[in-house]
């Protein structure tokens, strides 16, 4: 069993604010590997940021999914024994029998990773906007209707079932239909809640111990303490009911990964 364990080489497909860090470093201490086969979602989106005429965002396009999706590749075809990061799922790769990855998930309640996507956006790309409660509702407001809620509100179908038909914004029914069939497929996959027993799923396949700590939050990127008041009290104010009628498609695939 440790020779196994030792030879096999895993795809992590990190959704983001899903506790892709945690998962990731307890990975890495599992299988005793480095970094070399992390996709920089930081880095590629810049890349791609670059090339686009202005006002034209790189988050959730199709030419950034594309460029993540061939790194995956690059990486795959070179054999690093653990993959990870913020890239959509390769159908081909997922499907091929004879390929010695194994794939791991993990998602997170919907409407909580829309807001924690929310709040950590604005700490990282925008901080000086974390004045007051009312301003952080402002931009909350002209989030719920813009294109980028949209998106975030559908993560799950992107990452999951894009590929297929293009990361076409009008296709989502079928974006989730490849989405919940790809799901299924994975070796081991759950839920942020429930990480024990994604650990216990992967042990069983490995025959390795493997320590999810929980390491990153939106609060972790605060800059100072008023900051971290504003988000907290922001966070409760939001109208969860409300969030998760709006983030129906994305609890459909959530529910499936439930214990």
């Amino acid at each position: 069993m440790e020779e196994k364990a030792t030879d096999q080489k895993w795809i992590f497909l990190h959704l983001p604010k899903c506790g892709g860090t945690s998962v990731a470093s307890g990975l890495q201490r599992a299988l005793g590997v480095g970094p070399e086969g992390f996709i920089d979602p930081v880095q590629t989106r810049e890349w791609v940021q670059r090339d686009l005429p202005d006002g034209e965002r790189a988050e959730g396009s199709a030419r950034l999914f594309r460029l993540r999706l061939t790194l995956l590749r690059e990486y795959a075809d070179r054999g690093d024994p653990l993959i990870f990061g913020h890239f959509p799922l390769d159908e081909h790769l997922l499907t091929k029998r004879d390929t010695e990855y194994r794939w791991l998930t993990v998602l997170r309640d919907p409407a909580q990773r829309v807001r924690s996507q929310f709040t950590y956006g604005l700490l990282t790309r925008e901080p000086s906007a974390v004045t007051s409660v009312s301003a952080v509702k402002n931009r909350w407001r002209s989030y719920l209707g813009s294109d980028l809620f949209q998106f975030h509100a559908n993560l799950y179908a992107y990452y999951l079932g894009g590929h297929a038909v293009g990361f076409d914004p009008e296709r989502m029914d079928e974006m989730r239909s490849h989405a919940k069939e790809n799901l299924r497929k994975f070796d081991v996959y759950g839920c942020l809640d429930d990480l024990p027993d994604v650990a216990n799923d992967f042990r069983t396949l490995t025959g390795r111990d493997v320590d999810f700590r929980r390491l990153n939050s939106s609060t972790a990127n605060s800059e100072t303490k008023e900051q971290m008041r504003v988000i907290e009290q922001f966070e409760k104010s939001v109208d969860m009911d409300q969030l998760r009628e709006r983030t129906q498609g994305d609890i459909e695939l959530y529910n499936l990964a439930r214990r």
